[in-house]
């Protein structure tokens, strides 16, 4: 279970952001992502693509810091403040930010990811519930229960979630799903990646 604080802390890395002039993003994936790259833009950032290094090879893969040290480094050198890791084939993604305005980079776990996520998306939707994980963190369920909002634990929730009987016969009302191999999908949008992606960039943004 992450602590309260590691939370609070991985949540300041995200919104100390906006005290940047002009915030540049960086996504780096297997393949091009265009229209991702163009929403995010919408939003009156800096955002650049690289090709990773390293593509995840499998379902139970994910994103680590080898993966994507090369793409770090990179940002490092050119000022880039956030960076986004993206599979297109198993529908995953995470984010790197740096420890402090000018410091290096740290890699966001699922965890961390999913408390920042369902924090801003409670704040700001009339109703929102969650299916996540059994290995995704307790704190998830006491933010929720904080909003009087439901959570449900599942003990096999397995990749791709698209695919899984969970997903498929849930509510037609927004869901926030959540898996252990960095797979967040939001049920009820479309375009789950880009609208996820567009809440973290504007709370980086927020000042």
């Amino acid at each position: 279970m992450i602590e309260n604080a590691t939370n609070e802390e991985v949540q300041g890395q995200i919104e100390t952001e906006n005290e940047r002039e002009g915030l540049k993003v960086l996504i780096t994936s297997d393949n091009p992502q265009e229209e991702l790259i163009a929403k995010l833009a919408n939003l009156e950032v800096e955002v650049e693509w690289q090709k990773i290094a390293e593509p995840l090879t499998s379902l139970d893969d994910t994103f680590t810091f080898r993966h994507l040290k090369p793409v770090f480094d990179y940002a490092d050198k050119n000022g880039i403040d956030v960076v986004i890791a993206v599979d297109s084939t198993y529908d995953k993604f995470t984010l790197g930010v740096r420890k402090l305005v000018t410091g290096s980079f740290v890699l966001l776990n699922i965890h961390h990811t999913s408390l920042i996520l369902a924090k801003l998306l409670l704040e700001n939707h009339g109703s929102l519930s969650c299916k996540k994980s059994i290995f995704i963190t307790d704190l998830l369920d006491k933010l929720f229960a904080k909003h009087e909002a439901s959570i449900t634990t599942i003990p096999n929730l397995l990749t791709p979630l698209k695919e899984q009987a969970d997903f498929l016969l849930s509510e037609p009302d927004e869901t926030l799903f959540i898996s252990e191999n960095q797979e967040i999908l939001l049920k009820g949008q479309q375009d789950s990646l880009g609208y996820l992606l567009s809440r973290l960039i504007l709370a980086a943004k927020k000042s």
